[in-house]
Parts: C-alpha cells; structure tokens; sequence
C-alpha cells in the first residue's frame, strides 16, 4: 500500500484534535474520532485500496474523492473499519453521474438515503428493526454521518460550499441508512432495481422531507392486502405529488396480511401504479400544475390527451392555471407501469403495530443509484 498523502497535524490529545476539527469547519457539530494515520491504513487495508484509488468524481466541482479520504471521514464519523465497504460503495453511488449529486445543492434540502441489502447488514450490524429510523445503532448512524462528512469535507456540500437549502434536512445529521428485513417470502428491494437476491447492495436516492408516518391502528377495515395499500395510495396522493423513486418502508406487522394473501412486492407495486392518482384540479390548486404539464405523454397513457390537455392547460392572463369545469374528474396518474422503481419497498422495524413510512423523493432528482458492496480485504 501506498504511503498516506494528507497533511498531517500535530495536537497535544484527542480534545485538542476535535477542537482544530470544529475550528477548521470539518465537522458536523459533533464530536470526532481522531484521524490518526495508524487508523486510516487501517481502515484502508479492511477494503484493500490504495489511499490514491479514485472512489469517484463531482465534475461541478472538479473534485476527486480518494479513498484516502473516505477512510479519514470514516474514522472521524465514528465508523468500524468493518464498515468501510457500504461507505465506498455508498460514495460511489452518490457520485455516478445518473445520481446527479448537483441537486443536493437545492433550497429545498434533499439528502441521500441508502438501504442496503445482503448478508453485509447482518455481518456488521446495520438496524433493520425496532426504531430503524431513529438514533441508537453505531452502523447505521456512523455510516451516514462518514458519508455526511465525506460529501461535505471532499466536495464542499456544506454551507459556505454549495449547500443552498433554505431549511435543511434532519435526516442529514447522522445520514439516513436502513437495512431491510430479508427472511421473508418477499424478494429484497436490490432485485426490485435488478440486483440478483442474496447479493450485498446499496441502493442510493434523494429525499427530501422527514418520512411520512402511516399507521391503521383500530382501522380493522383496512386490515388487508388491498385495504392497506389503498391507504399508501391515499398517501403517495397527497403532499407534493412528486415523480421519482419513492421508498416504502413497511412493518411486519403491515407485511403479514400480504403474505397471507399471497401478495408479493410486485403486486403491490402494480397497485401503486394503477390507483395512485389525484385530480386536475387539486393539483392546479396546490400550484402544482406547471410542473405536470410537461408531463403530456404521461397523461395519454392514461387517457387525459388531445383536447381534455388543452383544456386543462388553460391559464389566465398572469399564467396562473385555470380550474376549469371537469377538472375534479379528471385524473393524473403518479407512475407509468413501465417505471419498475417509481415505488421501491422495503421490510423493516419494529414487530409492535401496523405502521408504515414513504420517504419522498425530491422532484427533478437525484436519481436512483444502485451499487454492489465489493468484498473486503480483511486484516
């Protein structure tokens, strides 16, 4: 292995090191491991790169990012060198071009979120249960935060960088990584994007709100195969609408009647793309008209073409859509059957209640990216 090319700093201890970190704006407002070049060959070794292998590159930027530098993060994240292959792998989905990292940078704060598949979760265990999404689980969290810190320190995602969101996004801080619940009849969410089962993958895509908490407690009338997916489709239906990816996370607890049914993540999917829909006019009134008109070819797939699009694609003399008679029956569609990952759905959390969460995608990007964990070195 090649000799480590970042500076080095000298520091009387530990606290000393994290205060240059803060004063140097290398962090994220919370404590670090020390970098100290014994751990970052170690974590380096775990994976078998060279510290100058070219992980991947932001050409907005004109930046490289090395796994020297991953390692570093990493480290400072709080990470296990056991860890090091979801984080390479997870950097390199964030900056394949069809990702388009560019969009982070937007003032509506999206963020990556990452699931991750195979028998990797178990080895280093990655949370796929009781509070999947909350704090607590050294994997998932350290694995975020390395990603975090990496995205922010090597190719200034950050304020003071490119980072323009007007909020922010909470999920950033620690990073959003779930793995899922993978001994069920049902085939992981990596083969839904056209992974082989049992294979170790990430799966990268941009949110850019809190998830959307669903529960059906004391609803016994949903509490079936076509009962709870009404109530996703009621869901994805409201809010912003937004095209894209969009994860579904569901209990054991909402999986069971599914199974009982038969149903398998196909047929789920097939039903989000045949019931989910709102009307012309909730979406002109919402604002959200302009942004589905350049959507034509969508609507004549499912029938809103010829003179209905011209006819709901009136405007008033300020350009401002026009609710015009009909409106409220007629229907946009959120996917086209041909769209396989317009609803990727996993399995995780708790076994206590019904519940469900949909992280929604922001609108224009960044896309879906999915990788495979390469196999470690080992030390």
């Amino acid at each position: 292995m090649s000799e480590l090319t970042s500076k080095f700093i000298a520091v009387d201890d530990a606290l000393a090191a994290m205060e240059h970190a803060w004063e140097s704006g290398w962090t994220d407002g919370l404590p670090i491991v020390p970098p100290t070049p014994d751990l970052v060959t170690r974590f380096l070794a775990y994976v078998g790169l060279d510290p100058d292998t070219i992980v991947g590159t932001y050409e907005v930027r004109n930046r490289a990012v090395t796994a020297e530098k991953i390692a570093i993060n990493a480290v400072m994240a709080g990470c296990k060198p056991e860890y090091m292959s979801v984080v390479v792998a997870a950097i390199e989905a964030v900056t394949d071009p069809e990702f388009h990292l560019n969009h982070i940078a937007s003032t509506s704060s999206p963020w990556p979120a990452f699931m991750v598949n195979g028998p990797i979760a178990k080895e280093i265990g990655l949370n796929n249960g009781m509070y999947v999404l909350g704090p607590g689980n050294r994997a998932n969290t350290t694995i975020g935060r390395a990603v975090s810190l990496t995205l922010s320190n090597c190719l200034d995602a950050r304020v003071g960088g490119v980072q323009q969101g007007t909020m922010g996004n909470p999920c950033r801080l620690g990073g959003l990584v779930v793995a899922e619940i993978e001994d069920t009849p049902w085939e992981p969410l990596s083969a839904l994007a056209g992974f082989e089962p049992g294979r170790n993958a990430v799966t990268a895509f941009g949110t850019m709100e809190p998830p959307v908490d669903i529960r059906v407690y004391g609803m016994p009338h949903v509490n079936t195969a076509e009962g709870l997916s009404s109530v996703l489709a009621e869901y994805l239906a409201e809010g912003y609408f937004s095209p894209g990816p969009h994860l579904i996370l569901v209990s054991p607890s909402w999986q069971r009647p599914y199974l009982e049914e038969g149903w398998t993540k196909r047929d789920l999917v097939k039903y989000l793309q045949e019931k989910t829909r709102t009307t012309v006019a909730r979406l002109k009134k919402k604002g959200r008209w302009s942004h589905y008109m350049a959507r034509q070819g969508d609507f004549a797939e499912k029938g809103l073409s010829g003179e209905h699009f011209d006819s709901a694609n009136k405007s008033n003399e300020n350009g401002v859509p026009v609710v015009e008679p009909g409106d409220d029956q007629r229907f946009v569609y959120h996917a086209r059957s041909e769209r396989k990952t317009e609803y990727l759905i996993g399995v995780a959390g708790g076994d206590v209640g019904a519940f469900a969460v949909i992280l929604k995608p922001y609108p224009i990007g960044p896309n879906l990216v999915i990788k495979p964990i390469k196999p470690a070195a080992g030390v």
